[in-house]
């Protein structure tokens, strides 16, 4: 199979499998676990803290052990972590299936994108990525609407059967995924290798003034985006009180809230598909400081809404903006990449600043929302800075 239609298969299937967990994670935190808003922040705060310690690190581990193998182990690590997060509703095994799937996220991330890039016989990589967002948004589509389904039995039975499929993803992907154009920088001194491809992904980023620009932007995403994250459901159902107002069927609206967003942000890719492939690195970040602007006017409008409609729209404007930054993002970023041997490394760095940006700011948030999530969101939106 040609990388290009692994990576597509791979992105859509990983996706669906991670919508099947995120669709309704949060209504499982909040109905069956009984976590409050300090505790919603915090689980995100751990999941962070821990990807910010293990993001450089696996990064580097892709590039000398290999972008498969670093693939494989991460799809296995996540599958641990669902399991152990829809088996046992309590706090302290919600928080320590965060840890894990922190360090699982690291594998994959900039893993993916890296082996693509290097297996690929294509020479410009904005279209592949930009397609592979493309079978991400259809595979989340479908994942959100089987989450939905499921969870009316069980809240958490989506979260365990994402954990089981992944790992029956990885042992796919051990048959069939090659890595024939990628030699990986190990000979046989670990740690030393080590340092080297550290060394030689910082001065990447040292040298490249843009590939500054992104670890500030990537900072400026964390900040704001982490109240969001973890309280969005929370002022769906507390705050406007969807419960009351569409009894039972709440889990559904909250099939339509995430569809209706993904449907419009296909939409959006595909014209922002056609930006990438045209444009220079330097119109790429024009586009990038636009989106990121876009998201911080929803975001606030969003933490202000006092009714359904309203906050729906400024939910979707939000997501739609936030989803297709990241493709703009990672094309931008791959652009400054001048060596194929620490591409994983230098992704990581840009990557291990948003979760820095997250973990400042997530449990003051945290603490402001036990008394008001509309000024907890925000108050964090306006921390917004492209």
């Amino acid at each position: 199979m040609k990388p290009e239609k692994l990576y597509y298969l791979y992105s859509g299937s990983v996706y669906f499998f991670f919508n099947l967990v995120f669709t309704i994670n949060g209504i499982y935190f909040v109905e069956s676990v009984g976590l409050n808003p300090l505790q919603l922040v915090l689980v995100g705060t751990v999941v962070e803290t821990s990807a910010l310690l293990f993001e450089i690190p696996m990064g580097v581990f892709a590039d000398m052990y290999g972008r498969r193998k670093s693939i494989i182990i991460g799809l296995t690590i996540l599958g641990v972590s669902f399991i152990l997060e829809g088996s046992l509703p309590f706090f302290w095994t919600i928080l320590l299936a965060q840890i894990i799937a922190g360090a699982g996220y690291t594998f994959l991330s900039g893993a993916d994108i890296a082996w693509v890039a290097d297996e690929s016989e294509t020479k410009n990589l904005d279209p592949v990525l930009l397609k592979g967002v493309q079978f991400e948004q259809i595979g989340s589509l479908a994942g959100i609407w089987a989450s939905v389904l499921l969870g009316l039995f069980a809240l958490n039975f989506p979260i365990v059967l994402s954990g089981v499929s992944m790992f029956f993803l990885a042992l796919i992907l051990r048959r069939i995924m090659k890595e024939d154009k990628f030699s990986p920088r190990h000979f046989g001194k670990p740690f030393k290798d080590f340092l080297s491809t550290l060394a030689d992904g910082l001065g990447q980023v040292r040298a490249s003034a843009n590939l500054i620009i992104i670890l500030f932007i990537s900072l400026g995403i964390g900040l704001y985006s982490e109240g969001f994250d973890r309280l969005w459901i929370l002022k769906f159902l507390a705050d406007l009180r969807i419960t009351e107002e569409f009894g039972l069927r709440y889990v559904l609206w909250f099939g339509v809230i995430n569809s209706g967003a993904l449907v419009l942000s296909i939409a959006v890719l595909s014209f922002l598909k056609r930006l990438s492939s045209r444009n220079s690195s330097k119109l790429l970040l024009s586009y990038l400081v636009i989106l990121n602007t876009i998201l911080a006017v929803a975001f606030i409008g969003f933490a202000l809404s006092d009714n359904f409609p309203l906050a729906l729209a400024f939910y979707w404007a939000g997501f739609v903006a936030r989803r297709n930054d990241y493709p703009l993002y990672a094309s931008f970023t791959n652009r400054q990449i001048e060596v194929s041997g620490v591409r994983a490394t230098v992704i990581s760095v840009a990557r291990q600043f948003d979760s820095l940006g997250q973990i400042i700011g997530g449990p003051i948030i945290g603490l402001i929302a036990l008394s008001s999530t509309t000024l907890a969101l925000g108050k964090r939106d306006c921390w917004f800075f492209p």
